[in-house]
C-alpha cells in the first residue's frame, strides 16, 4: 500500500462519534498565554513569496530578530509569536508590509479570526483632486468611503497642506485597485479625483489585482495576439542577416580558431588555395 493510500485511508470519520476529550484548564491556559501575542501573516501572491524565507526575514526587518518566532500554517500563511503585546502592536501600527516586493495581510491572531479579515489590508491612500471649496474632513471619509471601507480620516482642516488629505482604507486583497473616479460637486462638471495608496508594491497594472503581475494577467493575454507579432519579429530578424553578414563574417563569427593568433592565417590562406583550386578544376577545356 502506497504512503497516499495510508493517508487517505487515515481520513475515515471512525472515531468522530466518540465522547469528546476534556481537556485541563491549566494546560489550556498555558497553551493560550504562549500565542496571545500572535500575527497571522498571509501570502497575496504565494508563487512569489517564499513562506521559509518569509520566516527567517521578517523578525529582522521588525526590529525583532532574537524575540519573533515564526511557524508555517496552512493556504499560504504564517503565525508569528511576540514576547509581549507591545512589540506586536508596534509591528501592526507601522504596516502595511511587503516581502518580495509583494503585499502582506497582516493582522493580530484570536480564536475566531474569519478568511476574510486575513484578507484584509489597511491602506493610506492619499486623494488628490477634491475642489478647495468643499475640502473638509467629511468630504474626504465620503470620497474615500467611494472606494473603500474607511477607518480613519487624516486631515487637519486649519492646515496650510492641501494639496492631498490621507484616509485609511481596510482594503480586501480580492478587490483590483482603482486609482482614480470622476465625482460632481454641486451640478458642477465631472471632476476627476485620483487615490494614491502609500507603501504600495506589485501589482497587476492591466487588472489591477494585488495577486499577479500583467505577465500573469488574463486580460492581458485577451487583447495580445502573439503569433503576428513573433511573424513580423522573425521576418525582419532574418532580412537584417541576409544583408548585413557577408561570407566572410559568418564565418569569423561561427568559427572560433579564427580568434587564435597564427591560425587565421593558415586558415584564410587554406581557403585561398581551396579557392584557387576549385577555380582550376572548373576551366573548360579548349
Amino acid at each position: 500500500m502506497s504512503d497516499r493510500l495510508r493517508k487517505s485511508v487515515q481520513d475515515l470519520d471512525l472515531g468522530a462519534d466518540d465522547e469528546p476529550v476534556s481537556l485541563p484548564p491549566g494546560l489550556c491556559a498555558q497553551a493560550a498565554n504562549i500565542n496571545r501575542f500572535s500575527l497571522v501573516v498571509s501570502t497575496v501572491n504565494p508563487r512569489k513569496q517564499n513562506l521559509r524565507a518569509l520566516i527567517g526575514q521578517m523578525p529582522r526587518v521588525w526590529g525583532f530578530p532574537d524575540t519573533c518566532v515564526g511557524r508555517i500554517l496552512e493556504r499560504g500563511k504564517v503565525q508569528f509569536k511576540f514576547q509581549s503585546e507591545e512589540a506586536m502592536e508596534l509591528v501592526l501600527r507601522r504596516g502595511p508590509w511587503s516581502f518580495n516586493d509583494w503585499m502582506l495581510s497582516t493582522h493580530r491572531w484570536y480564536p475566531n479570526i474569519t478568511e476574510t479579515e486575513m484578507k484584509i489590508i489597511p491602506f493610506w491612500v492619499q486623494i488628490q483632486g477634491i475642489p478647495l471649496l468643499y475640502l473638509t474632513n467629511a468630504m474626504a471619509d465620503y470620497v474615500g468611503g467611494k472606494l473603500g471601507h474607511v477607518t480613519d480620516v487624516d486631515f487637519d482642516e486649519n492646515a496650510n497642506q492641501t494639496s492631498f488629505v490621507r484616509v485609511k482604507i481596510a482594503w480586501n486583497i480580492d478587490e483590483p485597485l482603482r486609482f482614480q473616479k470622476n465625482f460632481q460637486f454641486d451640478g458642477e462638471e465631472n471632476t476627476l479625483i485620483k487615490y494614491r495608496f502609500e507603501r504600495l508594491r506589485n501589482f497587476c497594472s492591466k487588472c489591477g489585482s494585488l495577486k499577479h503581475d500583467i505577465k500573469e494577467c488574463t486580460l492581458a493575454f485577451d487583447d495580445e495576439d502573439p503569433v503576428e507579432s513573433n511573424d513580423d519579429d522573425d521576418d525582419h530578424h532574418d532580412d537584417i542577416n541576409d544583408k548585413d553578414m557577408s561570407e566572410a563574417d559568418t564565418l569569423q563569427t561561427v568559427d572560433p580558431v579564427t580568434l587564435i593568433p597564427g591560425l587565421q592565417t593558415n586558415l584564410m590562406m587554406k581557403h585561398r588555395d581551396f579557392s584557387t583550386e576549385s577555380k582550376e578544376q572548373t576551366l573548360p577545356e579548349w
